[in-house]
């Protein structure tokens, strides 16, 4: 019964990401979209309450890509080939993803 109480590896490995995670959290100014992101995942977290999380990679991403793609089209006024310039991508992908989240 003893061993039950003893943290295991996964455990400590797991604090140790947290501390991690906790002190990026502190690094970056309240303002700033990294903060705005680990607040948002911390809430996630928080509201899972024990249930099984989605893969984060894809929901994080198209939470931002999103929106990124939307403002990148409102300040070119809706020129595609602006827009690709201002995000740093080919025209066709921008074609692509903006078709892919229904903003077309």
């Amino acid at each position: 019964m003893q061993a039950l109480l003893q943290p295991n590896e996964t455990d400590m490995a797991f604090d140790e990401h947290a501390s991690a995670i906790e002190a990026a959290a502190r690094s970056v100014s309240d303002d700033s979209l990294e903060a705005a992101v680990l607040r948002n995942l911390d809430r996630y977290f928080e509201n899972l309450q024990g249930t099984q999380p989605h893969p984060l990679h894809p929901m994080v991403i198209a939470a931002v890509e999103k929106p990124l793609l939307m403002y990148a089209m409102k300040y070119t006024a809706h020129n595609k080939c602006e827009a690709a310039k201002l995000l740093g991508i080919n025209r066709n992908t921008l074609h692509k993803k903006l078709k892919m989240y229904d903003l077309m």
